[in-house]
């Protein structure tokens, strides 16, 4: 494959598959098999109706998320405490990512398992992004890359977590992409977190960046679960979209959610 430069008609979608819908949270982070086959037929589907290039970013999940917590891998320095905990974690993103992968190629879609520590990588405790080279070649000839949020070397901490939300982000603006797209178990941003104790919302559909703001200022008051607290950290990194990329937040769970926001029609949440 040559390399070329990425005209604005090579563009690319950038979608993210949270591990909310891939996984089950509280069924110890077994896959949602269900659910995968019909995300990725609908990813698919999308693709030969309207073909575009297309970036895949795979959530930790379940399993991953439990042992990232446990053993503190976000702020502890590897050691020997803690090694099988990061390597059990990595195995278990690499499951969500792999298994993505398959369901996409059985579904007709060209794709490229890639390793995130081979684009992401820190030096002097600066994170870069690597070989973006080989991604755009991909995307040139019509291969959909898959990256996933994962353990990545530090040279202060040996391993750090690098999340799927600040991976999107990164190639976005790398990529000048005209969108991002975040699947989720929630149907947008509402206008107060969703609980069992509020009355049922509808989310908000469209926000600017200047409206976010001060938006995620008034939502950062509440706290308690951690809906809330993903969902923060979730809005926190989309302030850092480029101008020209609109990013849309969408439930995944509910059928042709995922099909409908890749050919233009977003249910859910845009932020412009």
């Amino acid at each position: 494959m040559t390399s070329h430069h990425l005209s604005k008609k090579f563009s690319p979608i950038i979608i993210k598959l949270g591990g909310s819908i891939l996984t089950h949270k509280k069924k110890s982070g077994f896959l949602r098999l269900v659910a995968l086959k019909r995300i990725t037929k609908e990813i698919s589907e999308a693709f030969v109706l309207s073909p575009r290039p297309l970036i895949i970013i795979t959530g930790a999940g379940g399993v991953a998320h439990a042992l990232a917590k446990r053993f503190n891998l976000a702020q502890d320095i590897l050691s020997t405490k803690n090694i099988h905990g990061a390597i059990a974690t990595h195995m278990a993103v690499k499951k969500v990512q792999n298994s993505t992968g398959q369901n996409l190629a059985y579904h007709g879609l060209k794709v490229k398992i890639l390793q995130t520590h081979n684009f992401f990588i820190y030096t002097n405790n600066n994170l870069r992004l690597e070989n973006l080279h080989i991604i755009k070649d991909y995307l040139i000839n019509g291969i959909t890359p898959i990256l996933c949020g994962d353990l990545i070397h530090h040279p202060k901490k040996n391993l750090t977590v690098l999340s799927g939300d600040t991976i999107a982000m990164i190639l976005a603006k790398a990529l000048s992409a005209n969108e991002v797209i975040f699947a989720s178990d929630i149907d947008g941003i509402y206008q107060t977190p969703p609980s069992p104790n509020r009355p049922k919302q509808k989310p908000i559909p469209s926000f600017t960046t200047k409206k976010l703001k001060k938006f995620l200022a008034d939502y950062a008051s509440f706290t308690g679960n951690d809906v809330t607290g993903e969902l923060i950290g979730k809005l926190r990194n989309i302030l850092k979209k480029p101008p020209t990329t609109s990013v849309s937040i969408i439930n995944g769970l509910k059928p042709q959610r995922i099909k409908s926001a890749l050919m233009g029609e977003i249910i859910g949440s845009k932020i412009t």
